[in-house]
């Protein structure tokens, strides 16, 4: 927020009012009493004197983004913001002080009203200084200030006292400068509905929040869009956007990390955003019954899938009601070819529940349903027509579909009792077959099923971190909350050898253990320097609990003794609990400690070494990763477990280290351990294309003989993709050694480069139907990619998939349709036009026209000259 501050502040600088104007306020109050009461959207940061949101937050943003773009953007904000006097740390100001951005609405020409509000008590005159270079002074109901833009999108406001003050809106200045200095009764902190709504949330007001009233904003926003003929009464219709009467998003830092909370006031909503919301139902033990005990995360709810797609197809409609009409027609047509009512055997039969799942050997989603062989049924032929290479398999005496990736990785698609499940790997459905067939549902859900509110729709929980999602449907709305250690059955975490308080008891130093137990209960302001000394304790229970309570500490001075102990403790637990934390919040001073990690005699520790380095984006750590492969390629042979290794592959593709792409993958050539190739193949993957074509083809030819089948894989489709018909003779080599798992993915690719076949032209809708099946194989390529959350409404994106499915034929089928509608009509008119013969006397005629008006028009010409002398 605050780095969206700047960048809002830095397009109009440099110009400023005086700061004498007004005085500086007494107090430091919430950003909501800054903001007219009336607004519509407001985007607000608490005041946040302990510097949560500042620079390092914007540091581990700039550490996550792998291309490297937002760092550049940041050094080019720098050195624009350096040309004022300004500078990033007056971002963290402003977001220390406080932050709030209001839209109230739109003029009547459609420009929208905008004020912005920031306390800077450090950077003020900074501030002013660049506000004052350009510009020009002008006076708003008897205040100075500054003017700035042009046309109707112009900014007036500036520096008063401690507050930096922007709007669009000259009526509200007066008002904005009088609400800061504590006239603040027309707030909007003041106005019962967002009182309300911030109490509905069920916890403290957020230190960021979104508040809007979308009833409001949709009824100003469609007064506007129809004065330009733009109708969105439908497609609010639809959504019923005009029934929600407020809204609110909010974010907060707590121990455990970010918490969210959110709510929509809604007591009406209906159409699809209810049905993506889920009933109002209680959840009973039979969600429970598919979840295995093993799982370390799940999460349950309560969508229709049916009424989902139904309401998706409505807003189709809405938008345009030609495409609507359209998709139906094509979901019945599909159901009649394969003797199903899309309605009553498969939309009708979701019974509303889904259960997801993290499993030791996968993820899972299991959909309820009623008709258990129409769903069946229907997944094999939609598979069919996807042109998906399924293979058929039994499961104790359940047929199932398999589904391999690119990669070897199998998605296996079946019934288990009265659910659909689509399981990350055979063992993963096995799982789920077990636990289908047992009456005991798993007691970690059974537990959090009885620690989950009323009316709780979808709930997703943590095994590791206790940290439970629940989203509450009521009769006034919906309401989201994010808890940590609820419920208590569930707390009991599994990060890498963690001891708990319990375990930490039992521990042989009696002091050691009563210091423990005080520094526990103060929570985050326990003393960091108390439990740096408890972790460095003979008592090994003691020291653990100690370890892994300095990793969870809120404050960054944590992050040196966490290095310390990395580097210096004996213990290879407390080791890696620190490298944990330091993963966790990947300060760019751990690089050093990363680094080190990695000749850690504890293999678990490496792999959090090389993730550290992967998290961190610095270019220095390339190689030394690259140094700890080679370093491993003499013990690989005997290694039962390469997750280092792979951890390295990874942390490598997540630097996009292109100059030790070839070192690494010479140095594993003869790594046949399992997992090494898939880590090697998906670094490949990411890096290989940022070569120009030629180079990367030279790669791609030297990884033809790579002992990594997955690798070999991608090389050849790679080259297929980049149409490097350079490449044919060393695919003729190269078949002539490889095994039959890839040769006739070589055979095809040599076809494809010859041209030796025709390749038909086809229709639009076969090319549809191809890029489909890229669709769907890709889709299952990705699986792994979703996060437990994600998977929590991933019933709504099955559904969605079916859904774009039928629009992409639909859309398809019209433009082919309406193709034939055009060459008919041109057949028609070519029935009904003149004929070549009739063309070429016309011409004739016309050309001995022209011959005699032009000699006509010379005789003239030549006359009216004559009589000119």
């Amino acid at each position: 927020m605050g780095l969206l501050t700047i960048c809002l502040v830095s397009s109009f600088l440099p110009q400023g009012p005086s700061t004498d104007s007004v005085a500086a306020p007494q107090a430091v109050v919430h950003p909501a009493s800054w903001l007219p009461a009336h607004c519509a959207v407001a985007v607000m940061m608490s005041p946040d004197p302990e510097g949560h949101f500042d620079a390092d937050g914007l540091r581990r943003v700039l550490a996550s983004d792998p291309s490297g773009s937002l760092e550049h953007f940041t050094t080019m904000l720098d050195a624009e913001l350096a040309a004022h006097g300004l500078s990033t740390q007056d971002a963290a100001d402003l977001q220390r002080g406080g932050v709030a951005v209001a839209l109230h609405g739109w003029s009547a020409t459609g420009v929208p009203s905008i004020t912005l509000v920031g306390r800077c008590p450090t950077s003020a005159e900074r501030l002013h200084a660049a506000l004052q270079a350009q510009g020009h002074t002008t006076r708003v109901d008897s205040v100075d200030c500054r003017e700035f833009g042009e046309g109707e999108s112009t900014f007036v406001g500036g520096i008063f006292g401690e507050y930096l003050i922007l709007t669009t809106a000259r009526e509200t200045l007066s008002w904005t400068i009088a609400a800061t200095q504590g006239d603040q009764e027309q707030s909007l902190e003041h106005a019962s509905d967002y009182q309300d709504t911030l109490a509905e949330c069920g916890t403290a007001a957020p230190q960021v929040q979104v508040f809007a009233r979308p009833a409001q904003l949709f009824t100003e926003l469609r007064a506007h869009a129809a004065a330009k003929g733009i109708d969105l009464g439908r497609i609010a219709a639809a959504l019923e956007l005009d029934k929600i009467d407020r809204a609110l998003v909010g974010a907060s830092r707590g121990e455990g990390g970010m918490r969210l909370c959110g709510t929509i006031h809604a007591p009406r909503l209906g159409g699809l955003l209810a049905a993506l919301g889920g009933t109002s139902i209680r959840f009973d033990q039979t969600l429970a019954a598919i979840v295995p005990e093993a799982a370390t995360a799940f999460g349950l709810s309560t969508i229709d899938l049916g009424a989902v797609i139904r309401a998706g197809v409505a807003v189709v409609a809405a938008v345009d009601a030609e495409t609507g009409a359209m998709a139906r027609e094509t979901m019945e047509s599909w159901g009649k070819k394969h003797g199903l009512d899309v309605g009553a055997d498969l939309l009708d039969s979701c019974s509303g529940r889904i259960a997801t799942m993290q499993l030791p050997s996968g993820k899972a989603v299991a959909i309820g349903v009623r008709n258990k062989a129409a769903w069946a049924h229907g997944v094999e032929a939609l598979l069919a027509d996807l042109g998906q290479q399924v293979s058929q398999r039994e499961f104790a005496g359940t047929t199932v579909q398999c589904i391999e990736d690119p990669f070897g990785a199998t998605t296996v698609i079946g019934m288990v009792g009265d659910w659909l499940c689509i399981a990350e790997g055979e063992m993963t459905f096995q799982a789920l077959q077990q636990q289908g067939g047992s009456n005991t549902p798993a007691a970690m859900v059974t537990a959090a099923l009885a620690a989950a509110p009323e009316n709780t729709t979808h709930l997703a929980v943590e095994r590791a971190s206790g940290q439970s999602t629940f989203l509450r449907r009521t009769e006034t709305g919906m309401t989201l909350s994010n808890l940590q250690g609820t419920p208590t059955e569930i707390v009991a975490s599994t990060t890498p050898e963690e001891t708990t308080a319990d375990e930490a008891t039992h521990g042989k130093d009696e002091a050691a253990r009563r210091d423990l137990h005080a520094v526990e209960a103060a929570g985050n302001t326990a003393d960091i320097a108390e439990l740096t000394r408890l972790a460095r304790c003979g008592d090994d229970a003691v020291a653990r609990r100690a370890a892994w309570l300095l990793g969870k500490h809120a404050k960054k001075e944590k992050l040196q003794p966490l290095q310390d102990l990395a580097h210096e403790s004996t213990d290879a637990e407390i080791r890696l609990l620190a490298m944990a934390a330091l993963v966790t919040a990947a300060s760019p001073g751990s690089l050093e400690t990363a680094v080190d990690a990695l000749d850690d005699a504890d293999q678990r520790v490496r792999v959090a070494g090389a993730q550290l380095l992967g998290r961190l984006r610095k270019p220095a750590a390339k190689e030394p990763l690259l140094a700890f492969l080679q370093r491993s390629r003499n013990t690989l042979a005997q290694a039962e477990d390469t997750s280092d290794v792979q951890a390295a592959l990874v942390a490598l593709h997540d630097l996009g280290a292109k100059e030790e792409l070839l070192p690494a993958t010479t140095t594993l050539r003869d790594a046949t351990q399992k997992g090494v190739g898939q880590a090697l193949a998906f670094y490949w993957q990411g890096v290989s294309p940022q070569f120009p074509r030629e180079q990367e083809t030279t790669l791609l030819l030297a990884a033809l003989d790579h002992s990594a089948l997955l690798l070999r894989r991608y090389a050849i489709d790679r080259l297929a993709e980049l149409n490097s018909t350079s490449a044919v003779p060393a695919l003729e080599k190269r078949l002539g050694t490889e095994g039959p798992e890839l040769r006739p993915l070589i055979e095809s690719t040599l076809s494809y480069l010859r041209r030796d076949q025709d390749q038909p032209k086809g229709d639009e809708y076969e090319r549809a139907m191809a890029n489909a099946q890229a669709l769907w194989a890709k889709t299952v390529a990705t699986w792994k990619g979703l996060d437990d959350n994600e998977r929590m409404v991933y019933g709504g994106g099955a559904g969605g998939l079916v859904l774009v499915l039928f629009l992409a034929v639909v859309m398809v089928r019209r433009r082919r349709r309406k193709q034939e509608h055009e060459e008919a009509a041109a057949a028609a008119a070519a029935l009904a036009a003149p004929s070549d013969d009739y063309y070429d006397e016309a011409y004739e005629e016309g050309a001995e026209y022209y011959e005699d008006a032009e000699a006509g028009y010379d005789e003239q010409v030549y006359e009216d000259a004559g009589s000119y002398r």
